[in-house]
């Protein structure tokens, strides 16, 4: 089970915690062998990500699909939590991602994804910087 959490004792707690929820399994009848980091061996080209989450909102829980562009999974799923946070105002602690996948150019749905891939993509500069001659 992939678990991102920004150390190992958050971690381990979010894991009971999901197992608890989801297979209803009680601490004292489990334990975690290791608890490590995974590292991505190639980061450097931008890679489409589908994330599929639930949510706990005031009304109950709510399956959400998103899509990110960026260098690592876990760049991803930072952007995820952080649109969360900032669009519907929830916690980390509300998430339960079920599940981080790579996806291919052609299966991406989302319109705001569709926008940057192709390979002719060129970005325009919006601000012209002059510098002041120190000479005059």
């Amino acid at each position: 089970m992939k678990n991102f959490s920004p150390n190992k004792i958050t971690a381990k707690s979010k894991f009971w915690s999901v197992l608890k929820k989801t297979q209803k399994l009680k601490k004292k009848n489990g334990s975690i062998i290791i608890a490590q980091k995974i590292y991505e061996k190639k980061n450097n080209f931008v890679k489409t990500y589908g994330i599929w989450s639930k949510v706990k909102i005031k009304n109950g829980y709510v399956n959400l699909f998103k899509e990110y562009r960026d260098f690592m999974m876990t760049g991803a799923v930072e952007q995820f939590y952080i649109e969360l946070g900032g669009r519907f105002k929830i916690k980390p602690k509300d998430v339960t991602i079920l599940r981080v996948e790579r996806i291919k150019e052609i299966e991406s749905s989302k319109s705001n994804v569709k926008q940057f891939l192709g390979k002719k993509i060129n970005y325009p500069i919006t601000q012209h910087f002059v510098q002041k001659s120190r000479f005059l």
